[in-house]
């Protein structure tokens, strides 16, 4: 099979491989993309391989990373002769350039293309627009089995002045967040240097800016720079400024204009400055009722919290967000419709928490659309949609096969009482159940197609659990996107030796072991990988033959056999107790099984604060003794208890619970942390003199202080100056020609509290 497709691959790059039968698509060159493409259309129409079935497989198996014009070396490369000029001119329209023969030129500027042609050995002329300095011309020059050649010209005036942009700095400190970037509402000085790229003196030079970009208003767009002597640069600080709209995109570029003029002479040039804003975008949700049934979903006649997360995904700070949840349904009520998302910085992720009501009388299966909307200061939005289904059907069981399975199964789970549905073929919506059963049969059984994986894979990816059997699918079939979530790895394609079939010790089919007398055909090997774990095993020749999956949001069970041909026994070795234990490992129902856990609503608090702890226990506890160090109480018998800390210090907190049988415990070490304000700051230091003439700026600093998140700085009198910065270090401008003498302190806070200011430092002001 594979050496058919690189037959192909190998004729499309050296077509004198296979002369008499073409290739598809055409040959051009030694192109490794082209040529993967070619050998997989002539290994498709090839009936050489005698295994046909298996060509998917080998397509998917062969690509191509990367670039798929990539010049490639197929023998020892030499370098290429070339010749052109080393500089040009600036408004000239050709460039001739001289290599060997066959050879790729291009020219570029900036990124962008502005002439190409194929050598022929002779100087080649190019066509190209005019340039203006101070841009640079890269000639790059490639061919087959030679070495890339790389040439950068300078763009230069054939004489006279030529005043052009130079370079730019943003001074956003007293308009806006002081990042030396341009964000949303802010308003900028701009600081741009120019340079003279001529070869004579420039005199009287008069920078102007413009834009015709809508989100820009220029408010101070000319400067004079006198004269700029040839090769030099020039600069006036905050020479120009402009305001930038609330509502600019994120990452939006905005093309300044730059005209210098000297005398009769006039030159333009470019600059390009890129906006930055918050994107505030919805991510996900997740459902929380621990007061309820404790599954992660909303069921009929619960009130569960729903978290939505948010985050920003622009490149600027959004503030003081609030957000919505609106749902127009009969059978919903949104206890908590806003809630308060606070700030939001640059990649962070916030989850806002909203209680939400099903009615009792609400249809299994029920969908609602939920719509998320979220607003900032200055206008800056965002907004999602997401489906709940409420009252999932527990069990869908999608008899593929059209074997017996599915009614052994049905009959399992008529027993349990558990509600399930049996379907022949896909449903529209996989998301109405909560685990899924998929018969696929022993061979010839049902192939599950690339498309069916992928929907199993979403269900998966959903929440969804999935028990899947066939007994070709694991190690025979080609595989699926859902086949990749179960952990398994089919190691032999077997025969038709599955005997008696053992239950694992340590799982939940210890004890268990089943004679079979089901379809009996080239039985798939199975074994465990990663976190997964074998639960059924054939006796004799010892293998695997189902494997369970823990995924975290979702679980799976594999099999190789069918769930109909295992005979019943004496307990606990039925189809019925199989069935309930599988349906205990997918949270459908309550087991035996007793596992700890729990979690705090806030687990960083200040001195005086109250926790309130859920138990999130899986089984069904009916005692709870709690221990939490540093706590008051110290010990609680509640299910869910609130507590207090008073006293600083990072706590560890401990559940165990039993259910009259059985005991499990849990501790969490460290996880309550308990803070406080944080202690005076020391005096400020920094010159006690200033000289505010020229509205100066002074900085001042102080030790870091324990706990302390941020720092406040003041002045008095408060018309002295005006402090910018949070941290250790403030920096103030002076009030131009303030006199007198005036007093510095800095505060210490975080999120329990502000500190007292520290004692004052005395500076004296003068001119």
């Amino acid at each position: 099979m594979n050496d058919t497709y690189v037959w192909g691959a190998y004729d499309n790059q050296w077509p004198e491989f296979l002369p008499d039968y073409g290739t598809t698509p055409g040959s051009r060159g030694i192109l490794p993309a082209f040529g993967n493409a070619a050998g997989k259309y002539f290994l498709q129409q090839s009936s050489w391989p005698y295994n046909t079935s298996n060509k998917e497989v080998t397509y998917n198996l062969f690509h191509m990373h990367g670039d798929a014009f990539s010049t490639v070396y197929s023998e020892i490369p030499q370098n290429l002769t070339v010749s052109h000029n080393p500089i040009l001119y600036a408004g000239v329209t050709s460039f001739d350039v001289s290599a060997n023969e066959g050879a790729f030129i291009a020219l570029t500027v900036n990124g962008e293309i502005i002439g190409t042609a194929e050598a022929t050995g002779a100087p080649v002329s190019i066509s190209i627009p005019g340039q203006l300095p101070p841009d640079q011309v890269i000639v790059t020059i490639t061919k087959q089995n030679y070495y890339r050649y790389t040439a950068v010209l300078d763009v230069i005036p054939p004489d006279g002045p030529y005043v052009v942009k130079d370079s730019f700095t943003i001074n956003d400190i007293a308009g806006g967040n002081g990042d030396g970037m341009m964000d949303y509402g802010e308003s900028n000085l701009l600081n741009l240097t120019v340079k003279n790229v001529g070869v004579e003196q420039a005199d009287n030079v008069v920078v102007t800016i413009g834009t015709t970009d809508g989100y820009i208003t220029i408010t101070d767009d000319n400067e004079n720079y006198g004269d700029i002597v040839a090769g030099a640069t020039a600069l006036v600080e905050d020479g120009f400024s402009y305001d930038v709209a609330d509502d600019i995109p994120d990452m939006h570029n905005v093309a300044f204009e730059v005209t210098a003029t000297s005398g009769s002479e006039t030159w333009s040039s470019y600059i390009s400055i890129t906006a930055h804003a918050p994107v505030l975008e919805y991510v996900d949700f997740s459902i929380i009722d621990p007061s309820g049934n404790n599954n992660g979903k909303l069921d009929p006649g619960e009130t569960v919290d729903i978290l939505v997360n948010c985050e920003n995904e622009g490149s600027s700070e959004a503030f003081n967000l609030i957000a919505d949840l609106l749902a127009s349904d009969t059978y919903i009520t949104i206890n908590t419709s806003q809630v308060n998302y606070g700030d939001l910085a640059v990649g962070e992720v916030y989850g806002g928490v909203f209680s939400v009501t099903a009615d009792e009388d609400t249809p299994a299966g029920h969908m609602v659309d939920f719509t998320f909307d979220v607003a900032a200061d200055m206008g800056i939005t965002g907004s999602g949609m997401f489906t709940i289904v409420v009252g999932q059907i527990p069990v869908l069981i999608l008899n593929l096969d059209g074997g017996t399975s599915a009614t052994k199964m049905a009959q399992a789970l008529d027993v349990t009482e558990i509600s399930y549905e049996t379907l022949s073929s896909f449903p529209a919506d996989l998301n109405l159940y909560s685990s899924i059963f998929v018969n696929l049969g022993i061979y010839p059984g049902h192939v599950l197609s690339s498309s069916e994986g992928n929907l199993l894979a979403d269900f998966m990816n959903n929440g969804g659990s999935l028990y899947m059997e066939g007994g070709d699918t694991w190690a025979y079939d080609n595989q699926t996107a859902a086949h990749d979530m179960f952990n398994i790895n089919g190691v032999a394609d077997g025969t038709s030796d599955m005997g008696t079939v053992q239950g694992q010790p340590g799982t939940f089919t210890e004890g268990m072991s089943f004679s079979y007398s089901g379809d009996n055909s080239y039985m798939d090997h199975l074994e465990p990988t990663g976190d997964a774990f074998m639960i059924l095993k054939n006796q004799s020749p010892a293998y695997g033959t189902g494997v369970a999956y823990d995924g975290g949001t979702y679980k799976t069970i594999g099999a190789a056999h069918d769930f109909g041909g295992l005979d019943d026994a004496t307990f606990p070795s039925t189809r019925e107790e199989l069935m309930h234990q599988y349906l205990v490992f997918f949270g459908l129902m309550q087991g035996g099984t007793l596992n700890a856990d729990f979690e705090a609503d806030e687990t960083d608090i200040c001195v005086n604060g109250d926790v309130t702890f859920n138990d999130l226990t899986f089984g069904s506890p009916t005692s709870w003794s709690w221990t939490f160090e540093g706590g008051t109480p110290e010990t609680s018998n509640e299910q869910n208890p609130t507590v207090t800390y008073a006293t600083v210090g990072i706590y560890d907190v401990t559940l165990e619970v039993g259910d009259g049988t059985n005991t499990s415990t849990i501790s969490k070490a460290d996880y309550i942390t308990v803070s406080t304000a944080p202690e005076t700051p020391e005096t400020p230091e920094g010159d006690d003199e200033a000289c505010t003439n020229y509205g100066l700026q002074y900085e001042y600093t102080v030790a870091n202080v324990t706990g302390a998140d941020t720092y406040e700085w003041t002045v008095l009198p408060s018309d002295a100056g005006t402090f910018s910065g949070n941290g250790t270090t403030g920096t103030i401008e002076w009030t131009e020609n303030y006199t007198g003498a005036v007093t510095i302190q800095v505060m210490a806070m975080n999120d329990c509290g502000d500190s007292e200011l520290s004692t004052a430092f005395d500076v004296v002001c003068s001119v």
